[in-house]
């Protein structure tokens, strides 16, 4: 989401840890910061007006903006179903992309490492007017030798996590690449949170992946066009409010939290189109992970299998050292325990997982959007 970023008493930070051990530093609090831009777009929204209007409907309208405003547009295109259907309801509109970037993991453009994006890739080769001009971005073993070298190198890196061994952070992957007028993400689903009978949708700093793009378009997210960010809200809720019974605790409700069987209906409601595969309707190709996912493990299988043990050990010393670094700062990280492939998934090793800042927070109403303080769902 464009201008969106970390602050500590001001100061900007576009890396979450660099924003953490600053605020150490000065014995302040790391925020998550959306520009009010986007609030007063998404608070001005009439809500009544929104409800019955078919979810094609405002992707249709956000598309005709986009290409009506923004001469170049480069679509970071994996192929599942958000950032498909981005591209195939503008090729059934008539508009090409001017570039697309996939991001791949295999070192080797191996089809099983890479297997989430191998529809994609052939959907491309196969609708050569869905975008100008294409590009797969694939590692390299340099692109690992640069990342994990380096502890500091956790610093600067946009977006980075130690949960995606993958080098696939932003600065990685726009290397050596001419910025477009816009960079359009898919990005996740939105999340709300079910409490005393009251939904909310609240954005969490994990949408910090493209946080250095200047000027990115958070397609569903945004406030460019915020009756397609707030009608995805309230679709989400009608949908876990027919699909997931209420408990009488509070719940985070979102795609990864929903049962398999329900996902193609989720997606369905939210205007997505048909997925490429029924694996990538349901998020289960490689999976979404508390810790590691196997895109990781493959990927660290890989360096093992042309004998690159050195990279993962590299990796583990930067775990280890922010760790170190951060672990006795409040509500910084959060300690976890996973097998990987480092050692053949033989014992638990200790990772660091980020505990997430709150953008906004509005409990959905009736009739509106409610600002509210994170206080009133967050004990």
């Amino acid at each position: 989401m464009r201008g969106q970023h970390f602050s500590v008493d001001g100061k900007k930070f576009h890396n979450f840890y660099a924003a953490l051990r600053y605020s150490d530093e000065v014995k302040s609090f790391s925020e998550y910061v959306i520009p009010r831009e986007h609030l007063d777009a998404f608070e001005s929204v009439k809500v009544a007006d929104i409800l019955n209007r078919d979810p094609k409907y405002y992707i249709k309208e956000k598309l005709t903006r986009i290409f009506k405003e923004y001469p170049s547009q480069r679509l970071h295109y994996s192929g599942g179903s958000d950032s498909h259907t981005i591209l195939q309801v503008a090729n059934e509109m008539g508009l090409s992309f001017t570039d697309s970037l996939t991001a791949c993991s295999s070192i080797l453009k191996s089809d099983y490492v890479n297997e989430e994006y191998v529809p994609g890739i052939r959907y491309l080769q196969d609708n050569k007017d869905s975008v100008i001009n294409p590009e797969i971005f694939h590692p390299t073993v340099r692109h690992f030798e640069d990342l994990w070298s380096d502890p500091e190198n956790l610093y600067t890196q946009s977006g980075i996590d130690f949960l995606c061994f993958r080098p696939m952070y932003t600065d990685i992957i726009m290397e050596g690449r001419e910025p477009r007028d816009c960079e359009i993400t898919g990005h996740s689903k939105h999340k709300l949170v079910r409490k005393d009978n009251n939904y909310y949708w609240v954005l969490f700093s994990c949408n910090d992946e493209y946080m250095k793009l200047n000027n990115e378009i958070s397609f569903y997210s945004d406030g460019l066009l915020p009756e397609l960010s707030v009608q995805q809200a309230y679709l989400s809720k009608e949908f876990f409010e027919r699909a997931i019974p209420a408990k009488d605790t509070m719940e985070t409700l979102c795609f990864e939290n929903t049962p398999e069987l329900m996902r193609e209906e989720f997606n369905k409601k939210l205007g997505r189109t048909k997925s490429l595969t029924h694996e990538i309707a349901i998020g289960t190709i490689l999976g979404k992970a508390n810790g590691l996912n196997e895109k990781s493990h493959r990927s660290m299988k890989e360096l093992l299998s042309i004998g690159r043990e050195d990279i993962l050990n590299m990796w583990q010393t930067s775990v280890t050292s922010i760790i170190n670094d951060l672990k006795h700062i409040p509500y910084g990280i959060e300690l976890i325990n996973q097998k990987c492939a480092i050692d053949g998934f033989q014992k638990d090793m200790v990772l660091a997982k980020k505990i997430q800042r709150i953008g906004f927070a509005y409990r959905l109403d009736p009739d509106r959007i409610v600002p509210v303080d994170h206080t009133e769902i967050f004990e």
